[in-house]
């Protein structure tokens, strides 16, 4: 009777932890949008978030191959750019939808997501996703760094 309570108790525990890490996977969020490709990329060369049509259509592909789909969490709304570092660093506006990938070492396309009255900035390579209330903002920050860098 002690084994099968045993057996009852672990098989509980062990399914609640499953459940656990299939949410985990599902919660994705513009601040959250790094951590949560690079789960999938374990192992992998590249995983991409690839939003088409009003940006209300998005896919997670893994290695260029169409794995699931995901359900957006923006609109139409987001505006998508590019950072370019280097002398005379540049901030250039896409015209994607949205599309965001992470490499198998868990660097992140260097971009900048404005949306929600918010920006996400994604270029740092081993920190969280940083949040600024605008744009220049952000860029002031980036352009504060590149001039830490150059002193």
């Amino acid at each position: 009777m002690i084994v099968i309570v045993i057996i009852g108790v672990v098989y509980t525990l062990v399914i609640t932890k499953l459940d656990s890490v299939k949410e985990k996977k599902s919660l994705a969020s513009l601040s959250t949008l790094k951590e949560y490709l690079g789960s999938f990329s374990k192992g992998h060369e590249s995983v991409e978030l690839l939003c088409k049509e009003s940006c209300s259509e998005c896919a997670l592909y893994v290695e260029g191959q169409k794995v699931e789909d995901v359900e957006s969490f923006f609109d139409e709304s987001i505006e998508f750019y590019t950072y370019r570092y280097g002398e005379g660093a540049s901030l250039r506006r896409e015209d994607s939808c949205f599309r965001f990938s992470i490499d198998a070492e868990g660097i992140a396309d260097q971009v900048l997501i404005s949306y929600d009255s918010y920006v996400y900035d994604y270029t740092p390579y081993f920190q969280k996703t940083k949040r600024y209330d605008s744009l220049s903002e952000a860029v002031d920050a980036k352009d504060k760094l590149i001039e830490e860098v150059l002193q």
